[in-house]
């Protein structure tokens, strides 16, 4: 016997989403994170990939963090921003609860100087919290942006959210700016019973999964089990612009949001906007990434970092305090010496390191200390021991060589 009850047919737009939090692998929060990044790319580059784009939702702050780590990765990070595959922005950081009407336009200053090198013009912004909308069709206005989707982190398995299509917000002067809700599934959301208990004129559904690119996979391949009667796609925010127009149409309808704010907000964006020079430089760390420093030794020591090989040499180097968790590997090349040493200190404070190779090198560079890099050296001791100042859970690289 068979149901006589037609099924209604969705068509599902996923949002693949890089998580905001880490749960621990290495105990080392800015390590987790950099794996995290390096598997996520892989996993946009690999050849066995599935994934065709995915959500750096912390924007382009992180991305500046990543890449004065990972400088060799510019181009491939470059080539999947232009192909739509890796998305970031606008924000320079993605704003909260807290985030003031001047912090979001001068976060989108920064998020829009960001993006310039990568040619990437934006129509869709990402928030996290409505606090924000009051400012933001003014805002988006002013940046040539006309669309906006707000990620809702759901607590149960039944919530109780808004549909996913068809919000519009209202502004000063009548301004309006399409909202899309999108809730993000876990592993126990009932995604099927959050479905019929939609009424969506247009039968499109906006969904986000947060999570490590095999655990989205994973929960991707659930809800085409969940749903077999869907058209599901891992797909972009600009794919939603669309969608919103479209579910407008069928009926507009105003958010519940209170529209009270300043009006100065709505003329003062479009001020920001223009300030924008073509001459400003974007404030990724471009310092290392165009080879500004005049050192070529400083250089050199950044391609020699960031192409060693993953050889364990921690028995040859000891450090004080044991708090200092580090690796020692070998560069990949044979014609450069020396070994390299990176670590973080575990500590409650800054407090100094003092590292004792097995044997006395000529000379320390300094690839990272702290959180910007710095060049220089650091002095050796008669008996070859290394000292400097270290502040909790900060990644420090060293280049030890003749």
């Amino acid at each position: 016997m068979t149901d006589s009850v037609p099924l209604s047919r969705y068509t599902v737009h996923v949002l693949p989403l890089l998580p905001e939090r880490l749960h621990p692998t290495t105990g080392h929060p800015d390590m987790d994170r950099l794996l995290l990044w390096d598997e996520a790319f892989d996993a946009l580059t690999g050849r066995t990939s599935a994934l065709p784009m995915l959500i750096f939702s912390h924007a382009w702050r992180d991305l500046g963090t990543y890449l004065s780590l990972r400088p060799g990765r510019m181009d491939q990070v470059a080539e999947l921003i232009t192909r739509g595959r890796a998305w970031f922005g606008p924000w320079y950081v993605l704003p909260g609860a807290e985030t003031s009407c001047e912090a979001a336009v001068q976060s989108l200053l920064r998020g829009r100087r960001s993006a310039r090198p990568f040619d990437v013009a934006y129509r869709t912004g990402m928030v996290l919290h409505p606090r924000l909308f009051p400012i933001l069709p003014a805002l988006f206005q002013g940046f040539g942006m006309d669309f906006s989707f707000w990620i809702v982190d759901l607590p149960g398995q039944r919530p109780e959210v808004e549909p996913a299509i068809g919000h519009l917000l209202v502004g000063i002067n009548g301004l309006r700016l399409p909202v899309v809700n999108v809730p993000v599934v876990g592993r126990h959301f009932d995604v099927k019973a959050w479905r019929d208990s939609i009424a969506s004129p247009v039968k499109h559904l906006a969904l986000g999964i947060r999570g490590r690119p095999a655990e989205i996979l994973a929960q991707f391949q659930a809800l085409g089990e969940a749903l077999p009667h869907d058209d599901i796609f891992l797909t972009g925010p600009d794919s939603l612009v669309n969608i919103t127009r479209e579910g407008l149409d069928e009926g507009e309808r105003l958010s519940h949001v209170s529209l009270n704010f300043d009006e100065s907000i709505g003329s003062a964006e479009v001020a920001y906007a223009r300030m924008i020079g073509d001459n400003e430089q974007p404030p990724l760390p471009w310092r290392a990434l165009q080879h500004e420093m005049g050192d070529p030794r400083w250089r050199q020591a950044i391609e020699t970092v960031l192409q060693a090989n993953r050889i364990d040499m921690v028995s040859t180097v000891k450090a004080e305090p044991e708090t200092f968790m580090f690796q020692a590997i070998k560069p990949r090349e044979d014609a450069r010496p020396g070994i390299i040493v990176r670590g973080v200190d575990t500590g409650k404070m800054r407090r100094e390191i003092v590292l004792k190779p097995w044997r006395r090198f000529s000379a320390c560079e300094v690839v990272r200390l702290d959180e910007q890099p710095t060049g220089g050296t650091l002095a050796i001791g008669a008996d070859g021991a290394i000292r400097f100042m270290a502040s909790p859970y900060q990644l420090v690289t060293l280049w030890l060589h003749d």
